[in-house]
């Protein structure tokens, strides 16, 4: 894990309200270390190992936001550097509008994570409501898939899932993952709330896209970052990440009861994830 110090300070900068800015020197300092992989052009990528590595093996899965933005020159070192052989795509077809190059050694597998809402909110307060009760970013689909490809991975076969930012999607993933490998809640919180320094340098980019896109989706054009419960809906708290955590373990018994009961993986599948991911003692 990073040091104490490194610690302290990106807890600080998570904590920072995802409607005002990072300062500029500071995240530098964040980007540029563990577990922050600074790749040109990239957004959001953390090797979820770094961060826990008593949990979780390091160089054996990374979380990111999408990898559009990353030079045609330099995608080879998503191979080259983090022996990725997966790169797994959450996102919807109206959210990637420009597909990843092909890269000898991975295999890029589009793997849209239905996150629909059991109705229409009437108002984005009642949307946040909704969407916090009915967890409606456990994707057995997509999630499935994911735990496949780390049941049979080999070492150098890394894997990478990723949304638009890195948050909900790919941050319940991340969750199941540390959860199934023993990590504490606060730990599974601390990292997710990650996200709120790595989409930084696109921040006002992917809030507007968001205020755009819950916008249309409620008919309500005037709404906007400072519309009551948007900031809440837009950020990556620790304190969201804990209440997941509780309805995982009170209502499905885990990440290994809901990869068991959800999922339909044997109990020797699970060992064989987890002994993929296990760290060198």
């Amino acid at each position: 894990m990073a040091s104490i110090s490194d610690i302290k300070l990106l807890a600080s900068l998570a904590n920072i309200p995802i409607n005002e800015p990072i300062p500029t020197s500071k995240l530098t300092i964040a980007l540029s270390q563990p577990p922050f992989i600074a790749l040109p052009g990239s957004m959001n990528i953390r090797d979820l190992g770094t961060f826990a590595p008593g949990y979780v093996k390091p160089l054996s899965v990374f979380r990111s936001g999408r990898l559009d933005s990353i030079p045609e020159s330099s995608r080879s070192l998503l191979r080259s550097q983090l022996q990725l052989s997966h790169i797994f795509d959450f996102r919807y077809p109206e959210e990637a509008t420009s597909a990843l190059c092909e890269i000898d050694g991975i295999n890029l597998v589009s793997c849209p994570a239905d996150v629909r809402l059991e109705h229409s909110p009437a108002s984005f307060t009642d949307l946040v409501e909704e969407h916090n009760r009915v967890r409606t970013f456990l994707n057995r689909t997509s999630f499935k898939r994911i735990f496949e490809a780390l049941k049979v991975a080999k070492e150098g076969q890394a894997v990478l899932f990723h949304c638009t930012g890195g948050k909900d999607r790919t941050g319940v993933m991340a969750a199941l993952i540390l959860d199934l490998m023993g990590a504490p809640a606060q730990v599974i919180a601390d990292e997710y709330a990650l996200t709120r320094i790595g989409i930084e340098p696109f921040r006002e980019e992917l809030l507007h896209e968001a205020v755009r896109h819950f916008a249309a989706k409620l008919g309500q054009p005037e709404l906007n970052v400072d519309t009551p419960g948007v900031c809440e809906m837009l950020g990556s708290s620790s304190a969201s990440m804990i209440a997941f955590v509780k309805h995982l373990r009170e209502d499905l018994d885990g990440a290994e009861g809901y990869l068991r009961k959800s999922l339909g993986f044997s109990e020797h599948d699970v060992e064989a994830i987890r002994q993929n991911l296990r760290p060198s003692s």
